[in-house]
């Protein structure tokens, strides 16, 4: 069985960003509540994690091909036509990922040059701003695996015209074939009762 293509570096980073807002978030309520203080540095930090958690959160989606598309154009074309949308798809995304990543770096070197502080807690600017360019680097990784992916057939979103087959998650998959095996041994089982009952010939429960 196919496991699941994963990014799992912006995975373990997404977690980190909301387990972090959580903890911070809950403390400063507490606080509030106990002194009438909240924390200075709790928003800073937490539009920050808001920033890395959406890159991150997006880029393990382009991996696993989990972004809302409307995929009727590409459903209905030949393999030939249907491969070169996807191409097309794939240079779209990568010109406005490259645009973030350029002037997403060009804002952290200015940041850095002009030694510019944040101004809740004083930190360096570009410490923040760096985080931009190089999740979009990411992106652009993973949306070629994923185009990549898509073009030799490995990612499909749904079952193609005339394929009534349903894909299901590797969780239903092992449950179902749990199914089948006891449903195997019923049968087995009521083919024996069966013999045995001449009065009530061929019934046979699944």
């Amino acid at each position: 069985m196919k496991t699941q293509p994963d990014a799992r570096l912006e995975r373990v980073l997404a977690t980190l960003a909301l387990l972090i807002i959580a903890v911070i978030s809950l403390a400063n309520v507490i606080v509030r509540y106990a002194t009438d203080i909240s924390f200075a540095f709790t928003e800073e930090i937490s539009v920050f994690l808001l920033v890395v958690l959406t890159f991150a959160g997006a880029s393990v989606a382009l991996r696993r091909n989990g972004h809302i598309r409307v995929g009727l154009l590409e459903r209905a074309l030949p393999p030939r036509p249907r491969r070169a949308l996807i191409v097309l798809q794939w240079l779209c995304t990568v010109i406005v990922l490259g645009l973030i990543a350029w002037y997403g770096g060009r804002m952290t070197i200015e940041e850095y040059q002009w030694e510019t502080l944040s101004p809740g807690l004083g930190l360096p600017q570009w410490w923040y701003v760096a985080w931009l360019p190089l999740l979009a680097v990411l992106m652009l990784l993973r949306v070629t695996q994923q185009t990549w992916d898509r073009l030799r057939g490995g990612l499909l979103d749904e079952p193609r015209s005339g394929d009534d087959r349903v894909i299901y998650s590797p969780a239903v998959q092992r449950s179902a074939g749990g199914v089948r095996a006891r449903s195997g041994r019923y049968r087995r089982h009521s083919h024996r009762s069966d013999a045995g009952h001449a009065g009530n010939p061929g019934h046979q429960y699944l």
